[in-house]
């Protein structure tokens, strides 16, 4: 019943209810899928690609799964944003985007702010990789404030070197990606 329950947006209502009874991919989400059937030894008979829309709920409680886009696009994220410490919130009528720190570290801050006409062209991307809902699984998160950022956390998790890095520092452990779900 999301429809009923519409967030504030500049556009007008029969234009958002128009939009979300469509069906859209980005080509951002379609570059990343070429990427992970590109992965040596990823089981593609267990693979499954779907819009949000289409998961069910035993699917995000129990299985590997991972979910591209912000709470927008992608309102599931929503269930894992409170283990996150890295957050999105978006505010389109006033033309601002941040993202969230809960628990900034040294020499970070406790939001970055993108405004529409920053000269900077500032992006933003989210990597989160999360136990499933009830634990048995596992969940990968990219995440940004546009295309281009969901496509800089995709181009972080494929980046042996990047992500590698970061992999060996304990904060990050590969996904197994049999199961995944789009």
């Amino acid at each position: 019943d999301y429809v009923k329950h519409l967030p504030p947006s500049p556009f007008p209502v029969s234009e958002t209810l128009d939009i979300g009874r469509r069906r859209y991919t980005s080509i951002v989400d379609l570059a990343i899928t070429q990427r992970l059937l590109r992965i040596p030894g990823l089981d593609l008979d267990r693979a499954q690609f779907r819009y949000a829309r289409d998961l069910r709920m035993d699917e995000i409680k129990q299985g590997n799964l991972m979910l591209l886009g912000t709470y927008e696009s992608t309102p599931w994220v929503q269930l894992f944003e409170p283990s996150m410490n890295f957050y999105f919130r978006n505010d389109l009528a006033g033309g601002q985007f941040a993202i969230f720190n809960r628990s900034p570290q040294p020499g970070e801050q406790p939001s970055y702010v993108v405004t529409a006409n920053d000269p900077e062209h500032t992006v933003y991307g989210v990597v989160a990789y999360r136990p499933s809902l009830s634990g048995s699984g596992k969940v990968l998160i990219l995440e940004g404030q546009s295309m281009a950022g969901t496509e800089t956390a995709s181009d972080f998790v494929f980046d042996d070197g990047s992500c590698g890095t970061f992999s060996a520092s304990g904060q990050f452990l590969g996904a197994s990606l049999a199961g995944t779900s789009l």
